[in-house]
């Protein structure tokens, strides 16, 4: 899936853009978004680790980025390609 802050289609991971207790502890699947991970022929650290580590940057750099409105699209979308409710 396409990353939900710049839109490339790079490598995306889920990132856990809602409820997340530190490195340590993760919220639920419900609560991620697809972020995309590092870029080393762009020497680019990527979306995902920006919102981790350098959050005020990534907000800076992506100030329409609505986390709740991205997981919940995220999650229409598994639901639309497995065919099921995750309830």
């Amino acid at each position: 899936m396409p990353c939900k802050a710049c839109g490339r289609l790079w490598h995306s991971e889920n990132a856990h853009v809602l409820g997340n207790d530190g490195m340590g502890r993760k919220g639920s699947h419900k609560q991620v978004a697809p972020l995309c991970g590092v870029d080393f022929e762009r020497n680019d650290i990527g979306c995902h680790k920006r919102f981790d580590e350098k959050r005020w940057e990534f907000d800076a750099m992506f100030p329409e980025f609505d986390a709740a409105k991205a997981v919940a699209e995220h999650q229409a979308a598994w639901q639309a390609f497995t065919g099921e409710d995750d309830e």
